[in-house]
């Protein structure tokens, strides 16, 4: 949400999720694939009036480096970086990494001026900057009463001018009953309403001074299965449970909203030379031709399914696994937790391997953030990427041929020849069955008729206010 509207970083991805430049005007890379060179963009204050250069962008990467959380991940690679110029960076890595461009957009530019003024106890003024911002996006904070509301103003410095006919304020308000925020919608008291229950589509389709968009993004739901421990460990059986996982009527009782995912990296990231077989159908006869192959043909074992409490579409996705599961003799039991919960849960494991604790389905959304296939393939399922190591490895699956094959691809500086290594981890990953393959995330938006400029990206980050404007 802040990204774009307080924050910016050197490039982002546009609505065709393409590379485009942003605080950084032109790059070019190193024929090894070692050595990244931006030119930044001239004339940048942050919303503090302080000027932004190749020194305040060094600033932000070594916080972010410093800090070990959030975008860090993006940058971890990165052994030196050199500042030639006031309008030059250059980042030197490690190895080639293929994946680093892209993950440049999460890394934001904040003011140091602000980080060193504010910062408490080493904190780089995380704490003020929890109700504050300092970027350079063409907004900033003026008021945040958290899980209330927030207010954005103008940043009067802003780059990008304010001649056009942009919103120089912006109210955000959460707002948790469904009902009154579709009523406050069709009153014109709200805008624009995020989050908005299938219930209330149909009633707002016929309100005429509202447009609802069901738009389908690139994330997706998976079930991770345990590769590590209990039945899950066996290929055999996560093959059979693919085949068990009903997804008509998933996508009947999601009346429609659920899209399956057409492997595990989705084709807006590889292209149109990226085709997989279709995926597991649902099948009882095969699932139990596959569970007496490995040696249960009456199925007789129970499995633990992991998820969010509260997440209403992962509980429907369990009931639905359960019902099929039942008609095979096998068992679930549910585990609601809250996200912190979940991945301390998942990092204990990681260390103590105890079967007797194992969870055998980990249910999880994932996420599009920068349109590469390091984020769905190699950060999900490389050895070295489970979640007491920084990843998001949570099915603690292990494949030593994969691993070469993801590390080849990131190392790789023809995108042809990249392309082909990570279809191949692809397909790779179909055969082996690690999780099995849920549905892409629908966004349900409304918005007031007279809102212009909006559009969707993809990757579900924010909206686009500053281009965004009120028909007069």
């Amino acid at each position: 949400m802040t990204r774009g509207n307080l924050y910016e970083p050197l490039v982002d991805l546009d609505e065709r999720m393409q590379l485009k430049p942003v605080l950084a005007t032109a790059w070019r890379i190193s024929p090894d694939g070692r050595t990244y060179t931006f030119t930044l963009r001239r004339g940048v204050r942050f919303s503090d009036g302080t000027p932004f250069d190749s020194q305040a962008m060094k600033f932000s990467v070594d916080r972010s480096l410093a800090m070990k959380k959030g975008p860090h991940i993006y940058v971890r690679m990165v052994r030196r970086v050199e500042t030639p110029d006031s309008h030059t960076i250059v980042f030197h890595l490690d190895k080639p990494y293929s994946a680093f461009l892209r993950g440049l957009r999460l890394v934001s530019a904040v003011s140091p001026k602000a980080v060193k003024e504010r910062e408490v106890r080493g904190d780089w003024a995380q704490g003020w900057l929890n109700e504050h911002s300092a970027g350079t996006g063409p907004y900033k904070v003026l008021e945040w009463k958290r899980g209330i509301t927030m207010t954005w103003v103008k940043n009067e410095h802003y780059w990008g001018g304010w001649t056009g006919p942009h919103f120089t304020t912006i109210h955000l308000r959460m707002i948790y009953d469904p009902s009154a925020q579709r009523l406050m919608l069709e009153k014109g008291d709200l805008d624009l309403a995020q989050n908005v229950t299938m219930d209330d589509v149909p009633a707002l389709k016929r309100t005429p001074q509202v447009t609802v968009y069901e738009n389908i993004g690139a994330g997706g739901f998976f079930l991770y299965m345990n590769a590590a421990a209990g039945p899950t460990k066996d290929p055999l059986i996560r093959r059979a449970l693919s085949h068990a996982w009903n997804h008509k009527a998933y996508e009947a009782i999601r009346r429609g909203l659920a899209p399956r995912t057409n492997g595990p990296t989705p084709e807006v990231v590889l292209g149109k030379a990226y085709n997989l077989d279709e995926l597991y159908p649902y099948d009882l006869g095969k699932a139990r031709a596959l569970l007496a192959q490995a040696g249960h043909p009456n199925g007789g074992f129970t499995l633990r399914f992991l998820t969010q409490k509260g997440d209403e579409q992962k509980r429907v996705q369990f009931e639905v696994l359960q019902s099929e599961l039942r008609k095979l003799n096998i068992r679930m039991e549910l585990i609601e937790e809250t996200w912190p919960a979940m991945n301390k849960r998942l990092a204990d494991w990681a260390r103590t391997r105890d079967p007797a604790t194992a969870v055998h389905f980990i249910a999880v959304w994932v996420p599009a953030n920068i349109f590469h296939p390091w984020e769905w393939l190699h950060l999900r399922f490389h050895t070295d990427a489970t979640q007491d190591k920084g990843g998001r490895n949570a099915g603690f699956y292990s494949n030593p041929r994969l691993d070469s094959l993801m590390e080849e691809a990131l190392a790789a500086t023809d995108p042809k020849k990249e392309q082909q290594l990570w279809i191949q981890a692809n397909e790779m990953l179909l055969q082996d069955a690690p999780i099995i393959h849920l549905d892409r995330m629908v966004d349900i938006i409304a918005m007031r008729k007279e809102i212009k400029g909006y559009y969707y990206k993809q990757d579900r980050i924010g909206y686009p206010y500053y281009q965004m404007s009120r028909a007069r």
